[in-house]
């Protein structure tokens, strides 16, 4: 009996452990920080949800060997994820609250929205800068701030330091052309 519920409380404990980890990294990845490294963030999305199927099933093996009355094997799969949901969530808030707190000025230009997709819990946008901005990434990915579509020019506001990029929309300029936008 006691070893029953001292391994609910470590499966409780990795659960809570788990969410924490997640809700850090879906902070991260919603608010109007992007990482700079390209096609890194959506890698690291997919790796997300592969971990998120390992650790259920794991979850699942767990309370399958609890019900036979076995011993569970120690939930290896979901300590190393949530191991490295922690370090990444870690190092990319810590970069979020660097940029937030720094004295580097916004830089003021225009982006035209390439691709706008909704869904039920959130839009997106597909910006893309021009040429000769100083901006590390000339296109972006981000979580809508603003109401716009897609062909829309907006002005936006961003900085940026080692690893994070912030963007913020300033006004819709209405629909356009990529040529018209990087030309106001």
């Amino acid at each position: 009996m006691n070893t029953q519920s001292a391994s609910r409380k470590k499966v409780i404990l990795l659960i809570a452990l788990m969410i924490f980890v997640f809700a850090i990294a879906f902070v991260g990845f919603t608010f109007p920080y992007v990482l700079k490294f390209g096609q890194l963030e959506t890698g690291i999305m997919l790796f997300f949800g592969i971990l998120a199927i390992l650790v259920t099933i794991e979850i699942i093996i767990i309370k399958i060997a609890q019900k036979k009355g076995e011993k569970p094997a120690i939930p290896l799969v979901s300590l190393i994820a949530c191991s490295i949901l922690f370090i990444i969530g870690c190092i990319k808030t810590a970069a979020i609250i660097a940029l937030s707190y720094s004295d580097i000025p916004y830089v003021h230009a225009n982006a035209f929205v390439m691709k706008y997709t909704q869904t039920r819990r959130s839009t997106k946008y597909k910006l893309l800068f021009a040429d000769h901005q100083d901006i590390s990434k000339k296109e972006i990915r981000m979580a809508a701030q603003i109401s716009a579509e897609r062909n829309d020019c907006l002005e936006m506001a961003y900085r940026e330091n080692a690893l994070v990029i912030e963007v913020r929309p300033i006004k819709n300029l209405g629909s356009s052309t990529p040529q018209e936008c990087f030309a106001h």
